[in-house]
């Protein structure tokens, strides 16, 4: 079963922005991307939800979502967001502003080869 679930009133919700191709309010799923900057052993791993922790993070009271792609991680932060605390993550969010900062961070360092190491599989 997957760590990842969304209400039915927020599925219809995302439905919907796709269907209308609108990207929706950026309070809703704040996203910011993180590079990872080295290849490392594996990549991609089945999407993951976890608390957030650290003072780099205004949305620290919720969870992340977190997907992993060809060395890219999108985290979108769950719960419910105001304006003031998406712009504390700032030019971080997607769609925050013309530009976007992504956070480098090399994969011997980082949280998937603390997490999952060699036993990782990829998908």
């Amino acid at each position: 079963m997957s760590e990842i679930t969304l209400s039915k009133e927020k599925l219809e919700f995302l439905r919907n922005l796709l269907i209308s191709r609108d990207p929706g309010p950026i309070t809703f799923y704040p996203i910011n991307v993180v590079q990872l900057s080295t290849r490392g052993e594996n990549h991609n791993f089945t999407p993951i939800a976890m608390p957030v922790s650290g003072s780099l993070y205004p949305l620290e009271k919720d969870k992340i979502f977190r997907f992993y792609m060809d060395g890219l991680i999108f985290r979108f932060f769950c719960g419910n967001h105001d304006e003031f605390s998406v712009r504390k993550l700032g030019n971080t969010t997607v769609g925050y502003s013309d530009e976007l900062h992504i956070s480098l961070v090399d994969y011997y360092n980082s949280f998937q080869k603390s997490k999952f190491g060699k036993n990782a599989k990829n998908i």
